[in-house]
């Protein structure tokens, strides 16, 4: 039992980490779109270089903000769990 415990929440853990990681992935994956499309229309003026930076990292701590919410409700969420698999591990309480 204590196997597929940890099965399970190694499940919900995999699961939770997708489903966090999918939106900022997807988002990082436009904003550099569209850093390309400015690069290849104006390609003398260097903008990847010069705002690139900038906005992968200003919109990743906006999206970062915005999904803080999900991000502790699903801690909590999964919290819980890893408590009761460590507790069912041999030498557990």
């Amino acid at each position: 039992e204590a196997i597929m415990n940890m099965m399970s929440f190694c499940e919900a853990c995999f699961r939770a980490g997708v489903e966090l990681a999918g939106p900022l992935t997807i988002f990082t994956f436009l904003v550099h779109l569209g850093q390309s499309l400015l690069a290849r229309m104006a390609p003398n003026i260097q903008l990847f270089w010069a705002i690139g930076p900038v906005l992968s990292i200003g919109f990743g701590l906006l999206i970062m903000a915005a999904s803080l919410p999900a991000i502790l409700n699903g801690w909590f969420t999964l919290l819980p769990q890893a408590l009761d698999v460590m507790n069912a591990l041999p030498g557990g309480r």
